[in-house]
């Protein structure tokens, strides 16, 4: 049975005459493997998802579960060339890791109550997928106005994201009266 690998007994028979004949079958040779399910772009911290086939001498193809991976971090943003190895056959391609993502922002303001006319002071921090955070300078504000008290609502947005609290603007503070006359005297 040349299915089944090991040491076998073939008898022959030709023209009334028997002969008993021992082989050995040998296990199917790995010709190569393949690799599906590779993308050409990862975002940072995805993993790998692949599927690896075994493809033999004997026309068989195994799906491999325990192959290695070498040359791909999905922390390092960039072009990466993956290997795949199982037993003693690789195949590579290669792939891109993207910079993280930003997932929100923050703002945090200086004051909770601003005079009438003063200008808002916040700092607006972005926090990415890798977890880190950064200042960000270049950010739009919505819902303030300097020059009307009362409470407002204030939304700071920045590359499809926002971010919403509220501040108090207080109101105008006389500070001094002058008087003017155009008239030199009075009666």
């Amino acid at each position: 049975n040349a299915q089944v690998s090991g040491d076998q007994e073939v008898l022959i028979t030709y023209q009334g005459k028997t002969c008993t004949l021992n082989v050995k079958v040998n296990d199917p040779i790995l010709l190569s493997i393949t690799v599906d399910g590779q993308k050409d772009t990862y975002e940072w911290g995805e993993n790998l998802q692949l599927g690896v086939e075994a493809h033999y001498s004997d026309g068989s193809t195994v799906t491999v579960n325990e192959f290695q991976v070498e040359g791909f971090d999905n922390e390092q943003p960039g072009e990466q060339t993956v290997v795949i190895t199982y037993e003693d056959k690789t195949c590579s391609f290669k792939t891109t890791v993207n910079n993280p993502v930003l997932v929100n922002i923050s703002a945090e303001s200086q004051k909770e109550s601003y005079e009438w006319g003063e200008e808002l002071d916040i700092v607006v921090t972005g926090t990415y997928s890798d977890n880190s955070s950064k200042e960000i300078t270049d950010y739009t504000v919505e819902g303030f106005n300097k020059e009307q008290s009362g409470e407002q609502t204030v939304t700071v947005k920045y590359d499809g994201k926002a971010y919403t609290f509220k501040v108090t603007v207080n109101n105008p503070v006389l500070t001094s009266i002058t008087a003017v006359s155009n008239k030199e005297s009075y009666e």
